[in-house]
């Protein structure tokens, strides 16, 4: 690191620290004489979009704290829609890769290169008890015809949807606690599937290849053509694996000369059902 850059390093660390300090003087002496320094939450619900390039991006990657993470097919543009985020973030294109980070911290805050920042200020960090102002919600809409390989979702809890996508990338889900749900798409991608503890749902939806590890929570697949795939299944915990409603214990090894179609599956706490209609689909 060049001595100008460590210089300009320890000023703003030096900065931080004195708002830090006058963050808690200005709110002691705020208190004393009964006046709110920090709004509460409630207010109007936070809202941004970021419009993604109609030159088509090689792979997104979410990298979320605690959201709902909503993903849809069919849309007239392409674009990430954010609501509720008044606290910090990085987004940023590197290499055809869009990034949109919420693990931001105050070395990333230093960090003044190409990726964009938002910062919700030094309160976020110092006062939490009222700051949210409701559910963090992320949406991405695509057209049809986005052109996308990659598509990965880092969450550490909340829930995630994907609907009526046609965008032919591979699907990356890791989530340590909420459920996933996949229903209507029609992009024929290999999806992986990691949840701590939760519960994943795939039904009308075509694929090529699907790769899941739950550590607690049950793992449902519904398709038309089931029984032409190829199925690798193990389930732990004391759970079992269903295939159209029937017990075959806790694994479950199934091939067809003609499957292109490979589900490979553990769970190490729950059960897995395999089947051609989801009996607990919404009634049409």
């Amino acid at each position: 690191m060049r001595p100008t850059s460590i210089i300009f390093l320890c000023l703003s660390v030096i900065l931080i620290v004195g708002g830090i300090v006058t963050c808690y003087i200005a709110t002691g002496m705020a208190a004393e004489e009964g006046i709110e320094l920090f709004e509460e939450a409630g207010g109007e619900r936070d809202y941004e979009q970021i419009l993604l390039d109609e030159i088509s991006l090689n792979k997104i990657s979410l990298v979320l704290k605690n959201a709902d993470v909503n993903i849809y097919g069919g849309a007239e543009e392409s674009f990430i829609e954010l609501l509720n985020y008044g606290g910090s973030y990085s987004y940023g294109v590197s290499s055809g890769i869009l990034t949109l980070d919420e693990s931001t911290g105050f070395l990333k805050l230093l960090d003044f290169g190409e990726t964009k920042l938002k910062f919700g200020g030094l309160r976020q960090y110092l006062f939490r008890k009222n700051s949210e102002v409701g559910k963090k919600v992320v949406n991405l809409y695509f057209t049809n015809d986005y052109q996308l390989k990659q598509l990965e979702v880092k969450l550490g809890s909340g829930d995630i949807t994907v609907r009526d996508l046609r965008v032919r990338a591979d699907l990356s889900f890791k989530l340590e606690h909420g459920n996933l749900l996949l229903e209507h798409n029609r992009n024929n991608s290999a999806v992986s599937v990691e949840l701590g503890n939760g519960n994943a749902v795939i039904r009308d939806t075509t694929l090529v290849n699907l790769e899941g590890n739950i550590k607690r929570g049950d793992l449902s697949y519904y398709a038309q053509n089931y029984s032409f795939q190829t199925y690798e299944l193990s389930a732990g915990g004391g759970g079992e694996v269903f295939v159209q409603g029937v017990s075959k214990g806790d694994t479950y090894t199934a091939s067809t000369p003609m499957a292109s179609i490979k589900i490979n599956v553990t769970t190490k706490d729950g059960n897995i059902y395999i089947g051609k209609i989801d009996p607990n689909a919404p009634k049409k």
